[in-house]
């Protein structure tokens, strides 16, 4: 069960057509292939891709999507995802569920390169400073994909990798949660004269980390479902907040002509501030750290690489039980299958 084009998150303007097609295939034949969509992380909507009188063995279907008519503008994102059932007419159809992507709507001016996702979650953006800047809403699309992984999964996770995935996920949103905070702080102490141009980012951000506070309660109490919804919102906080940023700093040091002080002045402040947040994203560490702030930073730096290897983890368990349900099938005399067995 895959999501064969795009294949990775991209990025696209309010009013461009956008093509998803999707992919399925069964030893007993597929009966549905559903493409599940949400904006913004609201209310899902799923478009029937292939609903046959006759299943079959493969299946392959695309749908097109006029953003026009979705209503969405820059900052917002659309996420989606495949799903499929199979022909098991005895117990009853069996469901799969592919990984989840996203589409970051992003202003008309922007040059888009493709998004360096990998199976979901990922996302990267245009070149320049918003490579910068997107990294925190990169960040929060992983922690997304990561958390509906575990939904996807759940039923078949043992229940301490349940639990490993859950804390993982907490601490995560947690992380990234200070990680704003942070970049807030250090706007107010280091921008002594605020600009009121950058006055809808220094309220967007305080935003974007109450809604991962909300998360990070749903996630300690195992809730991955209850989660999805403030993560959502914090990504289009987040989103917001860094296609404000771009606009702002572009037009700023159009308007200063590139020399120093005044606005020029602010938005290289501000720069280097969401520069130096993600350094620290990075790990990045600093040749004069002291050696118990090396041990944070190192512990910061395992909990990301457990992140991003949260989503291979379920994948290899789900098809160890793949191999071995096919197993008991073939020494029962061939029990119904599974929709979408890659």
């Amino acid at each position: 069960m895959t999501v064969s084009k795009p294949g990775r998150d991209r990025d696209a303007t309010p009013v461009e057509e956008f093509f998803v097609e999707a992919r399925a295939d069964d030893d007993f034949a597929v009966r549905e292939l559903q493409l599940v969509y949400s904006v913004n992380g609201g209310a899902e909507k799923a478009i029937s891709l292939f609903k046959g009188a006759q299943p079959l063995a493969e299946v392959t279907a695309g749908h097109t999507f006029y953003l026009e008519e979705l209503g969405v503008q820059a900052g917002d994102a659309v996420s989606y995802y495949a799903r499929a059932a199979d022909n098991d007419v005895i117990g009853g159809p069996k469901r799969a569920t592919s990984d989840i992507f996203f589409l970051r709507i992003r202003p008309f001016n922007k040059e888009f390169k493709p998004a360096m996702s990998q199976g979901g979650g990922g996302g990267g953006g245009a070149g320049g400073a918003g490579d910068d800047v997107g990294g925190l809403s990169q960040q929060q699309r992983q922690i997304i994909a990561g958390t509906f992984n575990v939904q996807r999964n759940r039923s078949s996770l043992a229940a301490d990798k349940l639990r490993e995935s859950m804390v993982v996920l907490a601490l995560s949103q947690s992380r990234l949660r200070e990680q704003v905070e942070g970049l807030v702080e250090r706007m107010s102490s280091r921008l002594v004269t605020p600009d009121p141009a950058f006055q809808k980012i220094a309220e967007l951000l305080p935003k974007a980390a109450s809604a991962m506070q909300e998360a990070e309660a749903k996630l300690q109490a195992r809730n991955a479902d209850g989660a999805l919804p403030a993560e959502h919102k914090a990504l289009q906080l987040l989103q917001q907040a860094e296609e404000e940023f771009e606009l702002q700093v572009s037009t700023q040091r159009n308007a200063g002509g590139g020399g120093g002080g005044g606005a020029g002045s602010i938005s290289e402040d501000l720069a280097d501030l969401f520069k130096l947040e993600l350094d620290k994203m990075a790990n990045q560490y600093e040749t004069n750290s002291r050696g118990n702030e090396q041990n944070a930073d190192r512990q910061v730096d395992e909990l990301a690489e457990k992140l991003r290897e949260l989503a291979r983890r379920q994948e290899q368990e789900l098809e160890r039980q793949r191999r071995q349900a096919a197993g008991q099938a073939a020494r029962g005399g061939g029990l119904p299958g599974r929709a979408g067995r890659n």
